[in-house]
């Protein structure tokens, strides 16, 4: 069938030609089987009179009929098609995701910074609902012709953000907000004092949550927390099952010839600290990185320098247990600002 595709591909780029081409020949083939005698010399129609029976004119108005149908009907069923495709385009933008802007609003922000060349390299991150957003930014700026760099993740990110944010504070920042900010109706925060030879760092964070919140998102924030909790519930009994564990097959290891007690001993507790590492990545590490993305949705983050992937189990399945409790009750604020305080989760464990 691979000889079709050029002849597909001819189709898709000229229906619309092809379209009133067929209604135009179809409305021809209609008016001649209905006037014949418009397009007909008498002398012709004398050597081919059984053209002009009751029943061969039917059969040519039938097939105009056809001709004028079948393409009127196709139009339709495309604009019908790329009406349902755009409702979908849209509503397939969740609540939590920056929409891609439109080729408007595209237009819109480079006329803005047209006559503006930034001093340095811009730098452009955010987190993983931001990547449409970030691509219309990369096509803006490289219309533009600007030095830029989009970062596929997150790594310039380290707290939970909200909103858009340039940092640092310079003429570049401030006439990339403005712009931002005229154009897209989006509100840019400056994050940082000037610094000078800063690069400038655009940041993408959490899309803030709409007003009211719909009850769909409420109905799936709940549902994050509760599985939080969940989660939370069986990193410490799988936390308090290994120190039961090691606590009843623990036996002082024998020091090797030249090697200390105490280096004997750490290297049998580091074997030990490594099988539950590998037992507890294997159980709840993809689990406890899946979260994580979706509570970047939120705003809510490991304070630093927590990780899911640490021996420190106990701490961590605390914090999936608190923030999700208050998750599930919807107090977000609560639970970014608890999230965020390293000495409560390393100091009152």
């Amino acid at each position: 069938m691979a000889y079709l595709q050029p002849i597909l591909k001819f189709v898709r780029e000229r229906i619309g030609t092809l379209i009133g081409s067929a209604i135009v020949t179809g409305t021809f083939i209609l008016v001649a089987g209905t006037t014949p005698g418009l397009f007909f010399a008498d002398e012709w129609r004398r050597h081919h009179d059984w053209l002009f029976t009751g029943q061969a004119r039917l059969v040519v108005i039938l097939i105009g009929l056809v001709v004028i149908a079948v393409p009127i009907y196709l139009r339709n069923f495309r604009n019908e098609s790329n009406t349902k495709s755009a409702s979908v385009s849209a509503q397939s933008v969740e609540w939590w995701e920056w929409p891609t802007l439109s080729d408007i609003e595209i237009n819109l922000l480079c006329a803005q910074l047209n006559n503006y060349n930034p001093s340095r390299d811009i730098w452009v991150s955010g987190y993983s609902s931001s990547i449409g957003l970030r691509e219309s930014f990369h096509v803006a700026f490289a219309r533009l012709g600007w030095n830029h760099h989009v970062l596929a993740d997150a790594r310039m990110i380290h707290r939970p953000t909200i909103g858009v944010s340039i940092s640092p504070s310079s003429a570049d920042a401030d006439t990339l907000k403005r712009a931002i900010e005229t154009c897209l109706n989006i509100g840019v925060q400056l994050t940082a004092p000037h610094a000078p030879g800063a690069q400038t760092m655009l940041i993408v964070g959490a899309r803030p949550l709409p007003v009211p919140l719909p009850q769909s998102a409420k109905d799936e924030i709940s549902d994050l927390g509760r599985r939080m909790v969940k989660l939370s519930g069986e990193i410490y009994e799988f936390s308090s099952d290994r120190e039961g564990l090691h606590q009843k097959t623990y036996k002082p290891p024998e020091p090797a010839a030249g090697v200390s007690a105490g280096l004997s001993e750490w290297r049998e507790h580091r074997a030990f600290t490594n099988e539950s590492e590998a037992i507890y990545e294997r159980k709840y590490g993809v689990r406890a990185k899946a979260l994580l993305v979706e509570l970047e949705r939120i705003a809510v983050g490991l304070p630093f320098p927590m990780s899911v992937t640490s021996s420190n189990f106990k701490p961590i399945a605390k914090w999936f247990g608190v923030i999700g409790e208050l998750i599930t009750q919807l107090q977000m604020n609560d639970a970014r600002s608890r999230s965020a305080d390293s000495n409560f989760w390393f100091h009152e464990h």
